[in-house]
């Protein structure tokens, strides 16, 4: 502004001025030049000089657009600044392991008994008590029952809350195979073997997710079944594939521990046994079997869990820069903002994360936290709670006004939007940075169920942009400085009491614009003799005339007067500051900048008070 202004204007006139009067000197090559005194007085009255009028000073020009600044659609202005924070979630792998575990019987399957009873039914009548006489050869057939829990534990478990489903794999990558095995027992001196087993009826435990069974095996639910199997000396009776654990429990200091019935195995059926030479069975002699189930050597891997997780998210706190990046006329200390409806827009890729995350915790008390700094001060706003769903891009609005403000002229489809009365607070006075605090617990994964792979990382990036629509309540300040080029060639010539500057103000910006000068010398410093005025131009009214396509200015006469504390202190000048800054806004009504509102200066008078020399020696 001020080089359209001052520039064009100002100090164009004071140079025509001196043009003219050396295009009206008289001089011919008879003169010695070395010899005349060339200082001269141009009237006890001052000079006066008619400039016309100015272009419209739009504040397109006035507040120049770059990083920060930008104009929406509606040509409204705004200030923006972004950052963007990083986390990952990771639940560490779990141990765990199936060791062999025995069934016993609940009762000896083939006691003297039962053999005694057994002999009584083929025409073979023993005494109780008397040693049995068996044959090689002879067969006996009895029901074995029996319980067990079965030896299955979770160890180092972390991040997890809660474990619905473990999803096992052997070190191969396939499901983990578990066998079951009969064993022969017999106490005293007795030789029988089991021949077959009939109807055989296993409960398997209730966690225990099975894809795949040996040949002759049925399973209905957990209860898996084989009718009649011809048994061989340390064969496998049948081989179980466990691919998961349904376990609905939660661990204890790192531990899961299943309950009794959880881990209870049950087996029921018929055993025959047979005898593998001639030899007598007293009353303490018996024959029994055993259930075993062994992992073998595979070993289990736990790759992925199915339940609920609170693993630790630390995300660096994320630091958004201010003052880097404004603009002159918001970096003045007298700038106050007082913004009707700033925003705050996260947008948080979630596209490859599995779970879903809360901001903040609100039973706890816990919320992200933005932090401005402006040297030493701080503020801090608490945003209010929030969650992000996994698997997508999410967007959530904070502001302060009646609804979100997004320069792209329409808010994000199924953004979240909170509000935050106070978020204002933050940027009265510009700060220096903004503390985007997300650390210490302040980012969670939600409290729902999902399914994690572990020993994984997944990556997540949260982008915030701050917006500042140019629209401000009462007790708002902005400040605009420029500088005039270099003038010091041209005013060193001249010497006068005073500079006065009359127009006529036309304002259709909506704010009262106060506009000084400040007089530079050519070390950039003020020249304290030199002082400018300060006026007022009323604020414009607002109203966009369709007819004309522009906004209705108000018109005001101003004067602009400088004093000289010595006539040729004007020689020192090189450059004038102007400074233009909007006066407290004190009406209770919201004001909007847009670009094509302006200030324009018509019939603009120059003149140079008291006595003006110019020495052109």
């Amino acid at each position: 502004m001020a080089h359209s202004l001052l520039k064009h204007f100002l100090f164009t006139g004071a140079l025509c001025a001196g043009s003219a009067l050396t295009m009206n000197s008289c001089m011919d090559d008879s003169y010695d030049l070395n010899n005349v005194d060339l200082t001269m007085g141009l009237g006890s009255d001052g000079l006066s000089v008619t400039l016309g009028n100015t272009e419209k000073i739009y504040l397109g020009d006035l507040l120049d657009l770059d990083e920060s600044v930008k104009l929406d659609g509606e040509n409204t202005f705004y200030l923006v600044e972004d950052g963007n924070t990083h986390f990952n979630v990771r639940v560490d792998k779990v141990h765990t392991n199936l060791n062999s575990t025995e069934l016993k019987t609940n009762e000896k399957v083939l006691p003297y008994e039962k053999v005694r009873q057994e002999l009584a039914s083929q025409g073979i009548s023993v005494p109780e008590g008397t040693p049995l006489p068996i044959s090689a050869g002879m067969t006996f057939a009895s029901e074995a029952e029996g319980d067990a829990a079965i030896d299955f534990k979770v160890n180092d478990i972390n991040g997890i809350a809660h474990v619905n489903t473990l999803y096992l794999q052997n070190n191969n990558g396939g499901s983990p195979k578990v066998t079951l095995s009969i064993n022969e027992k017999q106490e005293g001196n007795i030789n029988f073997g089991v021949s077959k087993l009939e109807n055989m009826r296993i409960t398997l435990p209730e966690f225990m997710h099975v894809t795949h069974l040996s040949a002759g095996w049925q399973q209905s639910g957990r209860v898996i079944t084989c009718s009649s199997l011809n048994y061989v000396p340390g064969m496998n009776i049948c081989e179980v594939d466990f691919d998961e654990a349904h376990l609905n429990a939660s661990p204890v200091n790192g531990t899961l521990t299943l309950t009794p019935e959880q881990l209870n195995i049950h087996m029921v059926g018929k055993v025959s046994f047979k005898s593998r030479s001639a030899f007598n069975m007293t009353t303490t002699d018996n024959a029994d079997v055993s259930l075993s189930i062994n992992m073998g050597r595979e070993g289990i891997d736990v790759y992925k869990v199915k339940g609920t997780f609170n693993p630790e998210i630390n995300p660096d706190n994320s630091v958004i820069n201010i003052k880097e990046s404004l603009p002159d006329f918001l970096t003045d200390d007298a700038v106050v903002i007082k913004a009707a409806n700033p925003t705050i827009r996260f947008d948080a890729n979630l596209s490859t994360i599995p779970v879903g995350v809360q901001l903040g915790n609100e039973a706890a008390g816990r919320h992200i936290e933005l932090t401005a700094e402006k040297g030493t001060e701080q503020k801090s706003v608490s945003l209010p709670y929030a969650t992000i769903e996994n698997g997508q891009m999410s967007s959530i609005y904070y502001y302060q006004g009646s609804a979100p403000y997004d320069p792209a002229g329409q808010l994000v489809a199924g953004a979240q939007q909170k509000a935050t009365p106070n978020l204002g607070t933050l940027i009265e006075k510009l700060p220096d940075q903004i503390t985007v605090k997300m650390d210490d617990h302040r980012i969670e994964v939600k409290n729902e169920e999902y399914t994690v792979e572990l020993g994984h990382d997944y990556n997540a990036t949260v982008d915030y942009n701050v917006f500042v629509p140019f629209t401000f309540d009462k007790g708002f300040t902005i400040v605009y400085n420029d500088s005039t080029d270099s003038m010091n060639d041209d005013l060193k010539k001249y010497a006068a009491q005073g500079i006065v500057i009359k127009a006529d103000a036309q304002n259709a910006v909506p704010l009262d614009l106060i506009v000084g000068i400040e007089a530079k010398n050519v070390n950039g410093e003020v020249i304290s003799g030199i002082k400018f005025n300060e006026v007022t131009v009323p604020a414009g009214l607002s109203i966009y005339d369709v007819t004309h396509d522009e906004y209705v200015a108000t018109t005001t006469p101003i004067t602009l007067e400088a004093t000289l504390d010595d006539p040729k202190l004007l020689s020192q000048v090189d450059r004038l500051i102007f400074k233009v800054h909007a006066a407290d806004n004190d009406e209770a009504q919201t004001k909007t900048l847009v670009s094509t509102q302006y200030l324009r200066l018509a019939t603009i008078k120059l003149r140079l008070k008291g006595g003006v020399t110019a020495d052109f020696n």
